[in-house]
Formats: C-alpha cells, sequence, structure tokens
C-alpha cells in the first residue's frame, strides 16, 4: 500500500484544505513532493509526484489555459495550490480543466508552510516503504508464508492450531488494521506497536490467542476465539479500544476490518481478503476511525456510503450534551450508553460489563435520560440513539 492524495487531505494539518477537483483519483500513489512557484517548465516533473505551488500567474488565462493538460500528461499524483500570495482563488477553469483530466486539485490553507507538508509526507512515504512492524517474531513470516499459499499443509495447519490452542469450540477470524496520526500520517512502529499491543491485550481477555503478521503493508491477525464470541463482539471491542483516546493517544486514528468466522484454516486466505475489503470500504468513505466486520459491510455502505455528509451534523444534533459532559466532568456517560444499548436496555447486564453496581448504572442512565431530554422507552428515541451510535464508532 502507498501513501496516497487521500492520506494527505486526512492530515490534522490539512483539515483546512480543500479538494476541489479530482475526488476519484484520492487513491493516487503520492512518491515525491516538487515545488514550484512558477508553472513554466515541467521537464523536472515525475510520475507520482505531488506538486505544490503557490500558483504565481496561474489566474492568467492565456498563459496557463493547457497547463492542467500538460501535467496531465505527467501523470501526477496531484496538485496542491496556495492562493493567497499571488491569486485570491484557484481560478474556475484550473478546477474544470483538473476534473475534465481527472487530477486532485487541493487549495492548501494559507497559513500552512510548504516545508512542514514537504516534511510529513516524506516521512510517510519512507514509514510506508519500510517493512511492517511485527510482535511475534519468526511467527509473522509463518502467517504471511501462509497466505501466499492456496491451501496449507497439515504440518502447517497443526502448528497454527497448536500455537493458538485451537479446539473444534473455537473459530477462526481475520482481522486487518492501519494506524494512522493526524499531524503525522503513518504511525511509526513504536507508536503503532503501543496501540497493537493493547488491542492484543483486549483480545485475549475474550479468551482469544493470536498470530501476528505483515499483510499487505498492514497489520494482520490471525484469531482463535471461543465460539461464543461473534464477530460483532470483536467489532464492538476494537471500536471501543480506537475510542480510548488517553490510552491509544488522542491524534491517532485506527481503521481495521474483520472477516466473518471460518472453522477451517483452508479459508484463510479468503478471511483476510474479507477483512481487507471491509477495511477498504472505511477507508474510501469519509470515516474517521473504526473497525468493520465483513458481514456488516452492506449494512455500512448503506447507512454511511449515501449519507455520510450528514453523519456529524447528526451525532451534533443527538449526542452533543453527551460529548460536552464527558470532557467537563471526565465522565464515562457515552460508554454507559454504548454498553446499555449492546445489552439490549438491560441494567443487570450492563453493569455487570461495566464492573459497576446495578444503582450506579441507573443513575448514569437516569443522568443521560435528563442531558438528551429523551424517553427511552419510545421506539422512535431508541432507534435515533442507535443509529448515533452506530455513526458515533466511525464519525466523531
Amino acid at each position: 500500500m502507498s501513501f496516497t492524495i487521500k492520506n494527505i487531505l486526512e492530515l490534522e494539518m490539512m483539515k483546512n484544505a480543500r479538494l476541489l477537483a479530482g475526488e476519484s483519483k484520492t487513491d493516487n500513489p503520492v512518491s515525491w513532493v516538487n515545488v514550484m512557484e512558477i508553472l513554466d517548465s515541467f521537464d523536472s516533473l515525475e510520475k507520482g509526484e505531488l506538486l505544490i505551488t503557490t500558483g504565481f500567474g496561474l489566474n492568467d488565462y492565456a498563459l496557463h489555459h493547457d497547463t492542467i493538460r500538460l501535467l496531465a500528461n505527467k501523470n501526477l499524483a496531484g496538485i496542491a495550490v496556495q492562493p493567497g500570495y499571488y491569486i485570491d482563488s484557484v481560478p474556475d477553469f484550473i478546477i474544470t480543466e483538473s476534473e475534465k483530466y481527472s487530477i486532485p486539485l487541493i487549495e492548501l490553507p494559507k497559513k500552512l508552510t510548504f516545508s512542514s507538508i514537504t516534511r510529513v509526507v516524506l516521512n510517510n512515504i519512507g514509514i510506508y516503504d519500510k517493512q511492517l512492524f511485527d510482535l511475534d517474531g519468526n511467527q509473522s513470516n509463518l502467517l504471511g508464508t501462509l497466505l501466499k499459499k492456496s491451501y496449507p499443509s497439515a504440518s502447517e495447519t497443526q502448528d497454527i492450531k497448536n500455537t493458538l490452542k485451537h479446539t473444534p469450540e473455537r473459530s477462526f477470524y481475520c482481522i486487518i488494521l492501519s494506524f494512522f496520526e493526524r499531524d503525522l500520517g503513518i504511525l511509526g512502529s513504536s507508536d503503532a506497536n503501543a496501540s497493537l499491543n493493547l488491542i492484543l491485550h483486549e483480545l485475549e481477555s475474550t479468551g482469544a490467542s493470536h498470530l501476528t503478521g505483515a499483510i499487505n503493508r498492514y497489520q494482520g491477525i490471525l484469531v482463535s476465539a471461543p465460539n461464543d464470541v461473534s464477530p460483532s463482539d470483536l467489532e464492538d471491542l476494537l471500536n471501543d479500544i480506537t475510542m480510548q483516546k488517553k490510552s491509544i493517544g488522542e491524534n491517532v486514528l485506527i481503521h481495521g476490518g474483520i472477516s466473518r468466522a471460518f472453522s477451517d484454516l483452508s479459508g484463510l486466505n479468503q478471511g483476510f481478503q474479507e477483512a481487507e475489503s471491509a477495511l477498504s470500504r472505511l477507508q474510501h468513505s469519509s470515516s474517521k476511525k473504526g473497525v468493520l466486520c465483513f458481514g456488516n459491510l452492506e449494512l455500512f455502505k448503506y447507512i454511511c456510503g449515501q449519507h455520510a455528509e450528514n453523519a456529524n451534523q447528526f451525532l451534533e444534533n443527538t449526542l452533543a450534551p453527551l460529548y460536552n459532559y464527558d470532557e467537563a466532568h471526565n465522565s464515562e456517560l457515552m460508554k454507559t450508553l454504548r454498553t446499555f444499548f449492546r445489552a439490549n436496555l438491560n441494567y443487570q447486564d450492563a453493569s455487570k460489563i461495566l464492573f459497576i453496581h446495578r444503582h450506579t448504572m441507573k443513575y448514569r442512565i437516569d443522568k443521560i435520560r435528563e442531558l438528551l431530554n429523551v424517553d427511552l422507552e419510545d421506539h422512535d428515541a431508541k432507534f435515533r440513539l442507535s443509529l448515533a451510535l452506530y455513526l458515533d464508532k466511525y464519525y466523531k
């Protein structure tokens, strides 16, 4: 996997940038950064580069009416223009031509320095070119080797089962994760390892065992879990971790995909394909974080794929009082509400999950009712909150 235009747009420093054209090509990989003050000679440009410019003279149609076509012939990854010095805004004809030739065109924030974005992009290109971290030493090679085969041999299958202490009362799952940091892009190995360690620890708390390894430059995990642990349980578990800002870091973003359960290692390749499909769907959406089960792919497409632009506003209208209260009082009302709904609004079951007294659980739910001004016995209110909690996993 390469560092792409989409990855650049996800950086915190780019939060005020605007994609003006070429949305269909934001998966273009970036190989280098080329900074040009004046767009008068393109001989030095190479395929895959991100061209950054102040746009000197770019509003001169007679001079630049053919510029985008010439740049398209160079197969650039994208073009980033920073108005404010020589032009007030990116000219309409440049936007039109960029859309015509499917070149991602980015309007950079006026206060962003070229050196800062160049440094971050080049740093991330370097990280992508390095071998992905792993925690299990030679086990990483075992997992990678197996995925290159159509079917593991009988001895390899037995080795994995022994390593994972797998029994007929357990099921296999494949998980693929990517780690991203708002300010710096792709996480370096030490930071990513810290997040991965937390994830593995939480998986073990369910009775699951695991084998990790590099999968197409992502972090792959083969999991053996008790049969009473469902894919949705794993999805909830990992999504809870993505929300633990105190543990993984305020700016760390985790995306992940989980396969359906399979009982035989002949399904290993398909399992990782399913996990990668779920991860890819998240990365091609506007989700900020989150882990998605392959079995929930259609639900995600319907809820988030068609209405993503309204998600943040819906969350603000529905859950803002809880967000604000938790931040002001260092409380866990959002976590309480999520757990309460997962427990089908059962006080006893929810209190056991959170390791709190039933009366404490009731007090928290009463506080939530008060803050949100909702009747949790009302069907429409429950549906609205269920939808908000679903969106919260990916957009908050």
